[in-house]
């Protein structure tokens, strides 16, 4: 049988044809008995007991919900229909998905008929609830994204969302998957809906549920451990890790649990982030009737905010959404490194070399750095904690994306778990038995930079943003306060025992050094800032190491996306034509909508089946196609035009301002040759840096005409050394001779007033207008 023969008699399983379909062999099962053994040494597996409570005490708020439905329907609908009304509860999470531990909480949704709606749902069956001897910790949020009762019954703790569909009845049989059955319901319904859709999604779309849920269950333990389990932080929730293990499953669908766990590592240590992570196709079916829901639905090609999303993991449901619109550039650089630690540890074990609990035990957190934020939760009672500490957590990943953006930090790192400081709390506190919470976020700092690091910005505009929301959310008190401050390793004795900050083995770095995420000095070959990389540098950095120096150059270029100037720069571009015929992905699905929403996936394919077939393939060695060193050089120029942006008077011209730029005029038709190795900058139209710039030359280019019509002694005896230029010119060629040179009225025009950005926040389109009509936006 020939290869296309065999190739359409493997059933697909998700966008792409599996990489591997070979059975399990011996040692695979030998391994998957000694995975189970290992979890269950962690206490995952509930015992039969447990299981049977559990499904009493769903059954109990089940029979709560129809009783309260129909007590809500009393005078709203004839006293006949009133027994067959219904009202149904369903599960989601992972409760739903058979990987629940033991003591987790249990999702659930209340699902009731078109004339019950939020507000019944909050006040009369909340009191029901209330009068339920079996009900403790009972607490309503009602304003959060997705409102939510939590409450412990019977010793479970439980988490209800309400939707109401638009039937006259819930039957005992309903079931949600129908897409129909979102029509006219509000957004808030929507969101709730969404849990059990995905979920029941997630279970249809994947070959083996047995081997998908022990594997499952090991990567919730292992990302648990490794302070990478939270959604809230920026880190990857439940739902997301269940995306990802039911991917790798569609890849290997023949495999054997301990073997998709190794896959697991292999496909997400190499993916490309940010390419999205889909288990099936986009519903492209248009729906005329339902034109609310594209606004819902993740769509970097139509939508703009998506396609800066770092880490985007698709939901499989409809509206597909992305599920790690949190992450960010510290976090995302966390999860992948513990990627390459989780594949390398795998690899030990499959072969012998290590046992299973090397995977699974937690690294100590406080040996990772050295430098940290503490963030001290304090409130009065036990109530006003609970409310306080969660808008708290809710905050926290903004101090983080503020941190990062801070060119002295390399690496922010917050830790998932909350503990409880030692008491007296060395903060003045004026009550009493104060109730608090207390989190750790560590911090890689650059060292290149050799000054005093000043964080009180970032602190403060966290400070300002959790007070904002606390006085304009209901529960607000004065005795609700959150305290950072800023502490070495040696310093945290402060907050927690010795024991505690010794828990857990030691971590060992295993990559060089970090880069810096939002530094403009990133560890960046100065060949590729002078805009001359070649093809052998690229290779030259092969395996880990090139993949890492590649994500160090896309985290450099797309920490611009944030600044003002970077959106003016990508609006003077006259034609991105040229960056597309080379850039991977990640820059496709920041500059283009023209792309293929799955062509990473079978890129993918066809690398690890390469690689499960020992064939040699150059393309493994370097993943990310080149140019990055290119677009990096471009982007310098951007820098170079930040820095000292906001200077009121230098007293000095800045080395940026003693350089020229040049750059090569060709047709519009360069713009559609092929692609070629490398992004020669002489394939590019004409690049106007600003309309000001281009004024300032025409403005240059005049005096000049009249100098060469009369003379100026003066000018002759200016210093060749004055006349800095640094054109640029493609890799390998000759520097150009530079179209502008810097003169005395180029430093007499660049005046900090001529030097600002000439872009209006409030008009997308900026100073587009002004450029001979030809309307440009971000879009």
């Amino acid at each position: 049988m020939n290869g296309e023969q065999s190739n359409q008699s493997v059933p697909q399983y998700g966008v792409s044809q599996p990489i591997c379909i070979k059975p399990p062999t011996e040692k695979d099962q030998r391994l998957t008995k000694e995975l189970d053994e290992c979890l269950k040494s962690y206490n995952v597996f509930e015992t039969d007991e447990e299981m049977q409570k559990r499904l009493e005490v769903l059954r109990k708020i089940n029979y709560l919900v129809k009783t309260w439905v129909r007590k809500a329907s009393e005078g709203r609908m004839p006293n006949d229909q009133i027994d067959s009304v219904g009202g149904k509860l369903f599960t989601f999470g992972s409760y739903r998905l058979g990987v629940h531990t033991r003591g987790a909480d249990i999702d659930s949704l209340c699902v009731a008929p078109r004339h019950i709606d939020r507000t019944d749902f909050f006040d009369s069956f909340y009191q029901m609830l209330k009068e339920d001897p079996n009900v403790t910790d009972l607490h309503a949020v009602e304003d959060a994204f997705v409102p939510v009762i939590k409450l412990h019954y019977s010793g479970i703790e439980l988490d209800i969302l309400f939707a109401r569909l638009a039937l006259k009845e819930v039957s005992d049989d309903q079931q949600l998957i129908d897409d129909n059955l979102l029509r006219n319901l509000d957004e808030k319904s929507i969101r709730s809906l969404n849990g059990c859709r995905v979920a029941d999604e997630i279970l249809r779309l994947i070959p083996s549920q047995q081997n998908f849920m022990l594997t499952l269950r090991a990567v919730k333990l292992w990302a648990k451990n490794h302070g990478i389990y939270s959604n809230v932080l920026g880190f990857l929730g439940g739902i997301s890790w269940a995306i990802l293990v039911a991917r790798t499953c569609q890849l290997y669908p023949n495999a054997a649990p301990a073997i998709l766990l190794e896959k697991f590592f292999l496909v997400f240590s190499t993916w490309e982030w940010p390419h999205p992570v889909f288990l099936k196709d986009a519903d492209a079916t248009p729906r005329a009737d339902m034109p609310f829901f594209y606004e819902l639905i993740w769509d970097p090609r139509t939508r703009v905010t998506d396609r800066f999303h770092l880490m985007p993991i698709i939901t499989p449901a409809f509206p597909e959404q992305n599920s790690t619109f949190n992450v960010t550039k510290s976090t995302r650089q966390v999860i992948t490194n513990e990627f390459e630690e989780g594949l390398q540890t795998m690899i030990e074990i499959i072969n012998g070399a290590a046992p299973w609990t090397k995977l699974f035990d937690p690294v100590n957190f406080f040996s990772r750095y050295k430098h940290f934020i503490v963030l001290l939760c304090v409130t009065e009672s036990d109530e006003d904690h609970l409310i306080f500490c969660g808008l708290v957590e809710s905050k926290i990943r903004h101090l983080v994306s503020g941190l990062e953006r801070n060119p002295c930090v390399n690496l922010c790192h917050v830790n998932a778990k909350q503990y409880k400081p030692q008491q007296p709390l060395s903060q003045d506190i004026s009550y009493e038995n104060p109730v608090a919470t207390v989190w750790f976020v560590g911090l890689d700092l650059n060292k290149q930079l050799k000054k005093n690091i000043d964080l009180t910005s970032e602190i403060q505009q966290f400070i300002d943003q959790v007070n904002t929301t606390a006085v304009n959310s209901k529960g607000y008190k004065k005795t609700m306060v959150v305290r950072p401050s800023y502490a070495r390793r040696q310093d945290l004795t402060r907050w927690l025992p010795k024991e505690e900050l010794l828990k857990g083995r030691t971590f060992k770095a295993r990559t060089p050094s970090k880069t810096a995420i939002g530094s403009p000095i990133a560890s960046i070959p100065t060949s590729a800032v002078n805009g001359q990389s070649t093809i052998a540098d690229a290779q030259s950095t092969p395996g880990l190491e090139g993949k890492f120096f590649n994500s160090c150059i896309e985290d450099w270029i797309s920490g611009y996306c944030n600044d003002p100037l970077y959106d003016y720069y990508a609006l003077s571009v006259s034609s991105l034509a040229p960056f597309m015929c080379n850039l991977p992905y990640p820059f496709h699905s920041q500059f283009s909508s023209n792309i293929s929403m799955h062509h990473y996936d079978h890129k993918l394919v066809s690398i690890l089946r390469a690689k499960e077939n020992n064939s040699e393939n150059p393309t493994l060695q370097s993943l990310n196609p080149l140019s990055y060193a290119q677009v990096a050089a471009k982007c310098s120029q951007a820098e170079k035009l930040r820095i000292n942006h906001d200077d009121e008077e230098p007293s000095t011209p800045s080395p940026s301002l003693q350089t020229t730029f040049s750059y090569a005029k060709v047709s519009t038709q360069a713009t559609h040759q092929a692609a070629t190795a490398q992004l020669p900058l002489e394939h590019v139209d004409q690049i106007n840096m600003s309309h000001t710039i281009e004024e300032i030359q025409d403005k240059i280019e005049h005096e000049q005409a009249e100098k060469e019509a009369s003379p100026d002694p003066q000018a002759e005896a200016v210093s060749t050394d004055d006349q800095t230029k640094v054109p640029i010119s493609p890799p390998g060629a000759e520097a150009q001779s530079p179209d502008i040179k810097k003169t005395d009225s180029l430093e007499k025009t660049l005046t900090p007033e001529s030097r600002k950005r000439p872009y209006d926040s409030t008009n997308i389109n900026g100073p587009a207008a002004d450029w001979g009509g030809k309307q440009r936006s971000l879009c």
